[in-house]
């Protein structure tokens, strides 16, 4: 997202873009050079590199003079932040910062709030993906009261959809990392509930994670390995989407829910957790369909009621509702557009 924010400002408002990755991988960095905007990495390769990395990046920042230093996640932030400490002669730029989460491992430490305090403290405006994160974020500190400001993840609009009559590979299709959070235990615990109400399933994972191993212990131990396949990180899981029934966010926590955006997207039936941003997206049985989260037989009774089709046109509804949300509120062109509005307000100059 990044990546194409950067290249779209570049190309599309005539902005100076320079872009600073934290380690040396430029895989998806083509629009950015494509688009003439410089890229250049700190090479932090481990936390030992960090009082290098904040010594690179303040160098950097003194010969950009950027206006504005916009930090994205948690180790940029605080890079981001430290560098200023070692000051410049032209001046600090604006520091933004946008946060992701509904939670982190901060809040539960001792001393985090005091930390969380200080970094947040060395930011003009945080940038929260959702209401949810907002909220979470200002129940943390309240003292953000004011700096805060909602602005959703965009997505690229493609110009296929869905086809409901189309050939499908699978019933069940989950994409994104294997880790706690995502709930992917939970779904197959959902998927043996509803094969045994109505057969065996075809299931997609499409992630990869530390938890894949102990994930593909779970499928075996279920009796449901058989059914799944564990198909590793996917380059393009748009393509995926138009192949499977339906798609399933299972997450026990979401600050936005960037899978259920692509979903959307392309028109796909989403299943999903009602959790965090995902509820902003998604209305019950309009655009998708919603269940608790970290429910197992709730979430199973909902994918075998999809799946069997009671209501043959419901889930070619929600697909069609879910891509006309995406298209009125999400679009790449819309973000952009926000985001060039923010960076004029924080300096207090119009650009152009």
């Amino acid at each position: 997202m990044v990546v194409t924010v950067s290249a779209q400002l570049k190309r599309q408002m005539g902005w100076d873009i320079g872009v600073v990755t934290l380690i040396d991988d430029f895989t998806r960095a083509h629009p950015l050079r494509d688009a003439g905007v410089p890229i250049l990495s700190l090479s932090l390769g481990s936390v030992w590199n960090w009082p290098l990395g904040t010594v690179r990046l303040a160098r950097i920042v003194a010969q950009w003079q950027p206006d504005i230093v916009h930090a994205h996640l948690f180790q940029a932030s605080v890079v981001v932040a430290l560098s200023q400490l070692l000051g410049s002669p032209h001046g600090k730029p604006v520091l933004l910062v946008s946060e992701h989460s509904t939670t982190n491992r901060r809040r539960g430490l001792p001393g985090g709030r005091v930390f969380d305090e200080y970094l947040y403290g060395k930011y003009k405006a945080v940038i929260c993906v959702s209401k949810a994160v907002e909220s979470s974020l200002l129940q943390w500190l309240p003292s953000l009261r004011g700096r805060t400001r909602v602005i959703y993840n965009p997505v690229h609009i493609p110009p296929f959809t869905w086809d409901p009559r189309g050939p499908k590979d699978w019933d069940v299709l989950y994409v994104g990392r294997l880790v706690e959070q995502k709930g992917v235990d939970v779904l197959l615990h959902a998927v043996h509930a509803a094969a045994t109400r109505m057969g065996p399933l075809r299931v997609a994972i499409a992630g990869d994670g530390p938890l894949r191993l102990r994930l593909e212990k779970a499928a075996e131990a279920l009796g449901i390995s058989g059914m799944i396949d564990f198909m590793g990180w996917q380059k393009d899981p748009t393509s995926l989407m138009l192949r499977t029934k339906v798609i399933v966010i299972p997450s026990r926590c979401e600050g936005l829910g960037n899978v259920v955006l692509e979903a959307m997207s392309v028109g796909v039936p989403i299943v999903a957790s009602r959790v965090g941003g995902i509820t902003e997206l998604l209305e019950d049985g309009v655009s998708g369909r919603l269940v608790p989260g970290g429910n197992a037989e709730t979430l199973g009774e909902a994918l075998a009621e999809v799946l069997a089709g009671g209501d043959r046109g419901a889930a070619e509804r929600w697909g069609a509702n879910a891509r006309a949300r995406a298209q009125a509120y999400f679009r790449m062109d819309i973000h952009v557009a926000t985001i060039a509005q923010l960076y004029e307000s924080v300096t207090g100059r119009l650009h152009g």
